[in-house]
């Protein structure tokens, strides 16, 4: 469990500062030496390559994680991410589906330790996959698993928008937190909830007010 929580230490600091230190990089090598068979370190290292935005081998190494351990969720949850964001949106669609109908009530933390579960990698990959209905039912369901989770608050309230439900939209107004990647869509429900005469035209251009982060 130490060399886990280590290289686990390694990824957030990873994503927190963008790059990977010569210290990060030697702790790194040192801990995963010998334990390429090890399907928590497997996991670890995909992760790692995910923040690094590495996706092909992401994919592979969560793969393995997988096949040595098909109980790893959380590889499987990562897995679905690496597919998405490599453009295998059906691969993508499939591995969120296969994560949900084995552990739907799952939850783990993204790269950056925030909070998230396994309906809202369902969301994303509905979502990415046009089915946007089944996508605001993924995330209403994972609102209901993990309340703290800000990547699905945030895509649920612009895909209330997009659906013209600007009061459940605003709604979930006082419990996201501003940060760049939402902050027009923070804007925007401020405006809606200040002049309702608005909604229509925020509800026009809500696909373009939150850009998907990488869980």
């Amino acid at each position: 469990m130490r060399i886990h929580a280590s290289l686990e230490q390694i990824i957030r600091e990873t994503a927190a500062c963008g790059g990977l230190t010569a210290e990060a990089i030697k702790l790194y090598s040192d801990l995963s030496v010998g334990r390429e068979d090890d399907p928590n370190v497997l996991l670890a290292s995909g992760k790692l390559n995910v923040t690094l935005r590495n996706f092909p081998l992401a994919i592979e190494l969560l793969s393995k994680a997988l096949a040595l351990d098909p109980g790893l969720h959380e590889a499987r949850a990562f897995l679905a991410v690496s597919q998405l964001q490599s453009g295998l949106l059906e691969s993508g669609l499939e591995t969120a589906a296969s994560l949900v109908f084995t552990a739907p009530d799952s939850t783990f933390k993204t790269r950056l330790g925030a909070p998230t579960c396994a309906q809202t990698v369902l969301g994303d990959a509905l979502f990415q996959n046009n089915r946007t209905s089944e996508a605001i039912s993924a995330y209403e369901r994972a609102l209901k698993v993990e309340p703290q989770d800000q990547h699905a608050i945030s895509r649920l309230a612009s895909l209330y928008l997009t659906n013209g439900q600007v009061s459940e939209a605003v709604g979930l107004l006082d419990r996201i937190k501003e940060v760049n990647d939402n902050r027009a869509l923070v804007s925007a429900l401020r405006l809606a909830a200040n002049d309702p005469s608005k909604s229509p035209s925020i509800s026009g251009m809500a696909h373009a007010l939150y850009n998907l982060p990488v869980v």
